[in-house]
Parts: C-alpha cells; structure tokens; sequence
C-alpha cells in the first residue's frame, strides 16, 4: 500500500514538473512569435517611417507651381503621407495636403470633375523625368515618382466655417474641419509614444487584405475609432498589441455612428446608415471574425498565416 502510495506521488510530481515545463515553453513560444511579429511589421512600416520631409516639401512645391491658380491654397498635412506602393487615400493621415481649389475658377463641380481638371493641369510633371505617373483617384491626385515614392494631394472647397472634401465614394462633398481633426489626432498619437499613426497605416492595409469592400470601413472611420478606442490607452506599445486593442473594441463601435467633436462625424460613417444598421451589423461580423483570428494566433506555429495577413504594400 505504502509503495502505492508513493508511486501515486511520485507521478503527480512528476506531472506538475513537465506541465510546468510546458507552460514555460509555451510562454517562451509565444514571447517568440510576438516578437517576431513585431519585427516583421515595423519593417513593413520602414516606408512610412523613413520618408524625407524636406523632399517631400520640394516636391509639393514643385506640384503646386504647376497647379498654379487652380489652387487657392494648401493645408499640408501632420502625419507623412502616403509611402512608396500605397496607392489609395484612406484618411486624412494619408495625404500629404489639402488642396483648397479656387471654385472661382474651376466652379462648383462634383470632386471627380475637380480632380480630372487637376489631373490634366499636373500632367507635365511626366515631362520632367522625375515623375512617373500622375493619376485622379477616386478622391486624390497621386503623383508617382521614379523612386517609388508618391505624393497624394486631396482637393477640398471652402465652406463658410470648415473645409468640403470628397465623400467616400468621390460623387459629392463632405464637410470636414482638418485643423480639430488633426489636433485630435496628434494628441492621441503623442499619448500612444507615436504609435497610433504606424498602427492605423497596418490597420487599413489589413483591412484592405482580409476584409470585403462593402464591409471595409473607410480610412476616415478608421481614424475616428482609433482616436476614441485608445483614449486612456495603457498597455504594450507594440504594433500586435495595438492592433488587437483596437480590434477589440471596433467591433461594438462600428454599430453606432461616430459622435467626434473633431468635425470629422459627418464624414466618418454616413456611409453606414443608422444605428445597427444592416450595414454596421455585417462590419461588426467581419470586424469580429477578423479580431478572432488575431486572438487565437498565439504561437509560433501561426507565424507564416499572421503576416500572410499583413502581406500587402503601404
């Protein structure tokens, strides 16, 4: 009996050490795959990070010369911009300026009109041999260099107390107030250490990779419950960490429409309709499958499918 009971202790001690083991491993792993992770995204982000401010500058000069009286003035923007092979405009932290046309002299026409006559005015940049392309987005005029680097410029028309710029889908005007807006979002990126730009940039471009268009909020949106979703924000800095945050609560948030005292509501989510709108539902479906499969990639095992996720151009 004695031996017995031995034996029974010995194999419950023995059970304790290899779980223990197991959890040390698996604690290690998991250290592991997030760093990794981490690594792999802030070189995703390396674009973003390192472009030349003063170049830019030259060569929004440069465009706005050729613009000429088209334009009545220009608001550049706080946050860099779009980077090499990030082909959309998402948001205000993607552009580079804000163009405030002269209706005067363009008149008052829909943004695709505005942006076509833009277009054909900084169609000589391709003469220069610095320029490779110039092209009218759906809401911004993109010039793109033979670098790699882009410049995107998003019109906008003066209201009596903000600025109009183009609606999600570019058929109408929206109104916007870019001075709040940017303050706003400047704070909430200094109290993330400068994280929350870098976070927002890997936002859209996972968005863009996993999530169906009609069910993809706009990079305005983004903006919005990012802004709202890391006030107060107290844990890891770090890309994953950051993601998964926002992830977290997007989902609950999509369902009712933005109320921002930045002047950016309007703008953010009409698109969506009503609270618990049949469109907020179907966000909050694919914003909740996307968040499960964050959480439940964990280990090492899930590195490969993780920045398959992210695999996608800035």
């Amino acid at each position: 009996m004695g031996g017995s009971g031995g034996g029974s202790g010995f194999t419950a001690t023995s059970s304790s050490v290899r779980e223990r083991s197991r959890e040390a491993h698996d604690t290690a792993d998991q250290a592991a795959f997030e760093s990794d992770i981490n690594g792999f995204l802030e070189e995703k982000l390396k674009g973003y990070n390192s472009r030349d401010a003063n170049l830019v500058r030259a060569r929004l000069d440069e465009i706005l010369g050729v613009l000429g009286e088209k334009v009545e003035d220009s608001l550049q923007t706080l946050f860099g911009g779009s980077v090499a092979k990030h082909t959309y405009v998402d948001g205000l932290s993607d552009v580079d300026t804000l163009l405030v046309v002269d209706e005067d002299k363009l008149g008052a026409q829909a943004p695709r009109d505005i942006l076509s006559k833009l277009e054909s005015a900084a169609k000589q940049l391709e003469n220069e041999g610095h320029v490779e392309s110039v092209h009218a987005g759906t809401l911004a005029l993109t010039v793109t260099y033979t670098d790699g680097r882009e410049i995107q410029l998003l019109p906008s028309i003066k209201n009596d107390s903000s600025l109009k710029v183009p609606s999600w889908d570019g058929t109408s005007w929206s109104p916007i107030k870019p001075e709040s807006f940017q303050k706003g979002l400047t704070k909430r990126n200094e109290e993330t250490s400068g994280r929350l730009i870098p976070t927002i940039k890997l936002l859209k471009t996972l968005f863009e990779k996993k999530l169906p268009e009609k069910q993809r909020p706009s990079g305005y949106h983004i903006e919005s419950l990012a802004v709202s979703a890391f006030r107060g924000y107290e844990g890891p800095r770090t890309s994953l960490a950051m993601i998964k945050h926002f992830l977290d609560s997007a989902p609950k948030a999509v369902l009712s429409p933005v109320h921002d005292k930045t002047g950016q509501s309007t703008h953010a989510d009409d698109y969506l309709g009503h609270a618990n709108s049949h469109e907020r539902k179907k966000m909050s479906q694919v914003l909740n499958s996307l968040k499960s499969q964050l959480e439940n990639a964990t280990t090492s095992r899930h590195t490969d499918m993780l920045k398959e996720m992210f695999d996608n151009e800035l």
